[in-house]
């Protein structure tokens, strides 16, 4: 199939760019659907900020788990002198550090995005 009987492509007057498919195959009957090729959903601010909440709240919520974990364990195994008398100073740590991460990551995430959008160069 050269490239006139099969797919092409090519630009409208207002720069879209446009791509066509020819069908051939019903006995020498030509069928050209053309359509507009759209772009995505632009990225907002608000978006960036989410997608750093979501990446800094997974690793937050990994590290402090494993914080938490490592701590009871090694308590348990070690004098009480050494260690609080429960789990709750954990709990307590981990909640409050995975809340942090997850606010830093918001903040980043927008920040990076507004850092973008001030040094493109389009």
């Amino acid at each position: 199939m050269n490239e006139q009987q099969g797919q092409g492509s090519g630009e409208s007057k207002d720069g879209e760019i446009l791509h066509s498919v020819q069908d051939e195959s019903r006995e020498g009957l030509q069928v050209g659907i053309t359509h507009e090729v759209k772009p995505g959903r632009p990225m907002t601010a608000r978006g960036a900020a989410g997608i750093g909440a979501t990446i800094a709240g997974i690793l937050g919520a990994v590290f402090f788990a494993s914080y938490s974990v490592t701590g009871g364990v090694f308590c348990s195994g070690l004098p009480r002198q050494d260690c609080p008398s429960s789990w709750m100073p954990y709990a307590i740590v981990s909640t409050v550090g995975f809340v942090v991460v997850t606010l830093l990551g918001a903040f980043a995430g927008w920040a990076f995005f507004r850092l973008y959008q001030m040094l493109r160069v389009d």
